[in-house]
């Protein structure tokens, strides 16, 4: 999905049964995320307890390794 701006709202992934949402474009609502994904190419480490994902579950054509915070 496309805003009027032409920035990226959402990115399905059909294949994986994923939708992504990036956080910038969330209301400020109690959002807790469940796991970060492709965490090995962040630019800002976090340390929430939530699993980090090197890229993507093995199980959906990934690693499925697991990163250390």
């Amino acid at each position: 999905m496309v805003s009027g701006c032409g920035g990226h709202l959402l990115t399905e992934h059909p294949l994986w049964l994923v939708t992504e949402v990036p956080a910038a474009v969330l209301p400020d609502l109690p959002f807790r995320p469940a796991l970060h994904l492709h965490y090995a190419e962040t630019v800002l480490r976090i340390r929430d307890g939530f699993p980090k994902q090197k890229d993507i579950r093995a199980e959906l054509g990934g690693s499925g390794e697991l990163l250390s915070e």
